[in-house]
């Protein structure tokens, strides 16, 4: 995959630049697939909690919380993406990996086990829980290359 991502990119000459954009490019799908798993589930699961941004209010619907969290992540991938310098590069890396790391802990201790004991959809959870666990693995390879 290292390789391909090389080809079709034309700049990421280097193997580390090759596994940082193969690894967000993941990351941002399970943060998009995870998005169209809470929307399917919004009038079932009904939690407080803070976001990895911590913007929170009491009261405030746990996945009104999580969406907003993924439209930051999807912001900070934005920004990766245009990126001019490698350090501005490195330091969006950093914000992308610790904010998908509190998001990703959230979701993995609180929501998806609030949801799967309310019996929603479990292929569905399944298949989140399998894109979250391939972004963690992503995450930690990117912050080790760092």
């Amino acid at each position: 995959m290292q390789k391909k991502v090389a080809r079709t990119t034309g700049a990421a000459k280097k193997t580390g630049m090759a596994k940082k954009k193969a690894g967000a490019a993941t990351a941002k799908t399970a943060v998009a697939k995870t998005a169209v798993a809470q929307d399917q589930n919004q009038d079932q699961a009904q939690q407080t909690a803070t976001t990895a941004t911590g913007d929170a209010s009491p009261g405030t619907n746990a996945i009104a919380l999580l969406k907003a969290d993924h439209r930051a992540v999807d912001k900070l991938f934005d920004q990766y993406e245009n990126a001019g310098s490698n350090e501005e590069k490195q330091r969006l890396t950093g914000q992308i990996c610790t904010a998908l790391s509190i998001h990703s802990r959230l979701e993995d201790e609180l929501f998806y086990p609030a949801c799967r004991e309310r019996g929603i959809d479990t292929a569905l959870m399944d298949e989140a829980q399998v894109e979250h666990d391939s972004a963690g693995i992503l995450i930690e390879e990117l912050l080790e290359s760092d």
